[in-house]
């Protein structure tokens, strides 16, 4: 049955457009990111890893579909399949054959799997590009000696994997990325539990849920404190735990929806 969910998110023209974007904006950038450098001495060059579309400091516009519109985009390539199927009338045919609590957390199941791999895939694509055209260390001096006499700085998010292994250090940001995607889809399908069946409102609801989210660990209270620490920064200030602070108020919005919605007779 997951694998028949899966199928069903996978074949929408919005999937499609979606993936199809994030795709596109992962290789444009790379392409973009070669004529920036194309015909430039060696010594300018910098490390395959700080080549990658996450923490390119070019500042390339492609950026902005895995960070602005990334909410908008996640949630609606994935997370409208339920209310979807409420509006065609189709549910109670589905109940038939298996139990409503069944078929939601199959369908939260599918959301989960492909929002992270729709995310993950162009991600990797765009590093292993990176990877196989610009040098492993580029310009950076790492050699033994430079080494000992590094320290990682304080009140930054992994700064000593960031220093000493680059490449684990954005693999894991890349894993956390496409997490948070799959939490702005999981967060986005819940309230679809909720009778909440207006298909602008779930793509949109994953954006909503960001901005307060930001707005309220932006307040001048949690001023350089780790609760201020960005979704979206690479390495940045504060802690990483707020991460999973992040990820646990996603998932309590999601058990409340989810128990909610299985208990409800109609949709």
């Amino acid at each position: 049955m997951l694998k028949e969910e899966m199928k069903k998110i996978v074949y929408r023209r919005e999937f499609a457009v979606v993936f199809a974007i994030f795709c596109f904006a992962s290789i444009i950038d790379f392409l973009l990111t070669c004529a920036k450098y194309y015909g430039v001495e060696m010594s300018w060059i910098r490390s395959a890893y700080k080549c990658n579309i996450l923490d390119n400091e070019i500042g390339m516009i492609t950026g902005m579909f895995f960070s602005m519109l990334f909410p908008i985009l996640i949630c609606t390539g994935v997370s409208d399949v339920f209310c979807e199927e409420s509006k065609k009338g189709i549910l109670n045919y589905i109940y038939v054959r298996t139990s409503r609590r069944k078929n939601i957390r199959t369908k939260a199941a599918a959301v989960v799997i492909v929002s992270f791999f729709m995310t993950f895939i162009p991600l990797m694509v765009n590093l292993f590009l990176a990877v196989i055209t610009f040098p492993l260390q580029g310009y950076y001096c790492r050699n033994a000696a430079y080494l000992t006499l590094t320290v990682p700085e304080d009140g930054r998010v992994l700064a000593y994997l960031e220093m000493f292994y680059p490449y684990l250090n954005i693999f894991i940001y890349i894993l956390l990325r496409s997490f948070i995607g799959t939490a702005f889809a999981l967060v986005a399908f819940s309230l679809s539990l909720l009778q909440v069946c207006n298909q602008y409102v779930i793509k949109f609801s994953g954006m909503i849920y960001y901005l307060v989210y930001n707005c309220i660990t932006g307040l001048p209270i949690f001023e350089d404190t780790f609760v201020s620490t960005g979704l979206y920064s690479i390495n940045g200030y504060g802690n990483g735990w707020m991460f999973l602070v992040f990820f646990g108020i996603s998932l309590s919005i999601c058990f409340f929806a989810f128990k909610v919605g299985e208990k409800k007779e109609r949709y």
